[in-house]
């Protein structure tokens, strides 16, 4: 458990340092779509490797659909920001997601949301306004000697 958890830190941290000093060398939304295209090929070799059938004609259809809302949507501003916020921040931010999900659900999909659903999306959004509060607080650095920078 311990193990997977570092995990996701490590994985959900590295992702956004490579996108924002992949932004600051390409033009964002080229990463993005560079970024996606490869990982869209891998995966569909694989899935092709492990003997799953291409897609019909109506799953490409709703897949490109949900590329479009996901993708574009959410991960084209994501990209475009990082040039100009902290790879941190934007991490960090990027954690609200799942309370997008379940707005979607709820407004789209019609879903019903639990106790537990509303528990969970409140302990998000506290832990993000902490971090987010954290992270705007004055710091206070000593002061230096003149002539040392």
């Amino acid at each position: 458990m311990i193990s997977a958890f570092a995990a996701i830190y490590v994985l959900w941290g590295a992702t956004f340092l490579a996108i924002r000093i992949a932004v600051l060398q390409m033009p964002p939304f080229f990463t993005a779509g560079l970024r996606f295209f490869i990982a869209g090929t891998l995966l569909h070799a694989v899935m092709r490797w492990r003997g799953v059938p291409n897609p019909t004609p109506l799953q490409w259809r709703n897949l490109a659909l949900i590329g479009l809302c996901m993708f574009v949507a959410t991960y084209g501003p994501l990209f475009w920001a990082e040039q100009f916020v902290s790879s941190s921040i934007t991490s960090v931010i990027e954690a609200t997601l799942p309370i997008t999900t379940i707005a979607l659900g709820y407004f789209v999909a019609g879903e019903v949301i639990s106790v537990r659903t509303v528990v969970a999306a409140g302990l998000i959004l506290g832990s993000v306004y902490l971090i987010l509060a954290k992270a705007e607080a004055p710091h206070h650095e000593p002061a230096l000697p003149d002539g040392v920078a």
